[in-house]
């Protein structure tokens, strides 16, 4: 089989997820597999918008992967690396090979809108905020899929080297570096210590992501479309029958509910 043919692609979507019913995996599992496209939402994350919940943690998490999210995703990537690897099937190589894996998330930069008092004057302003939990997601899921050991070793030849060549050789080569760190490497079979294995995350700006934010950032005229369903009779009616179902919501989240919600 070709490189080409033999390839598994991991996309990373904010709003999209893909489920495969019981008869679809059965019949999955008699065919012969050519290509894997796997699309997933990321982990569990904190709030966005309730400062009521564990404000201190709110502060610098607001929005991002979890501990738990992190689990979930690391979990999936072992049952991936049970599926494709280590099974009969045995689709993908043990160690990572980078023409059989391609990652690519989203990048999302979301805008905050602030308040701000200083003294007796409120101001308001924008803060740009670069969400980093399906970036997270990713290399959680990879950890997974290629874990501790799986990583690139040294060559055999270099390590059995002296101990002067091998520092001549694996040392970072600038002046400045702090040869004591050198020191404290007692791992020289791996290329990193426990054997652990980078794999590399692709994304593109979010107003160019046609493939995963084509429903929002990455199609102006799908956010234009959105604005104008609000303004539209039928968006206001929709608004107006659900009323209640809003005040319940707010009275739920203690916020204030956006119409936005609706559509």
């Amino acid at each position: 089989m070709s490189n080409l043919l033999k390839t598994i692609v991991i996309l990373l979507a904010i709003t999209t997820a893909v489920y495969c019913t019981v008869d679809e995996y059965d019949r999955m599992k008699k065919s012969t597999l050519k290509l894997v496209v796997q699309i997933y939402r990321h982990g569990a994350r904190y709030p966005i918008y309730d400062k009521t919940y564990d404000a201190a943690e709110q502060k610098k998490m607001n929005g991002e992967l979890t501990p738990v999210g992190i689990r979930q995703q690391f979990e999936l990537g072992r049952k991936l690396r049970a599926e494709y690897i280590t099974s009969s099937r045995a689709f993908l190589s043990t160690s990572y090979n980078p023409q059989e894996l391609y990652v690519r998330s989203t990048d999302v930069t979301r805008y905050l809108f602030i308040y701000q008092i200083l003294i007796n004057l409120q101001n308001s302003f924008y803060l740009k905020q670069f969400l980093k939990r399906t970036l997270m997601s990713a290399e959680s899921q990879l950890a997974g899929l290629y874990p501790y050991g799986t990583g690139p070793k040294i060559p055999t030849q270099v390590q059995g080297y002296s101990a002067d060549q091998k520092k001549q050789i694996l040392d970072a080569p600038y002046k400045f570096f702090d040869q004591s760190i050198s020191q404290d490497m007692t791992d020289d079979a791996n290329a990193i210590p426990n054997g652990y294995q980078p794999i590399p995350i692709h994304t593109i700006s979010q107003n160019q992501d046609k493939l995963l934010l084509g429903m929002s950032y990455g199609c102006p005229n799908s956010q234009k479309w959105t604005a104008q369903n609000k303004q539209s009779d039928e968006g206001k009616e929709l608004t107006k029958s659900q009323g209640h179902y809003l005040q319940v919501c707010q009275n739920y989240d203690k916020r204030q509910t956006q119409k936005a919600c609706l559509f």
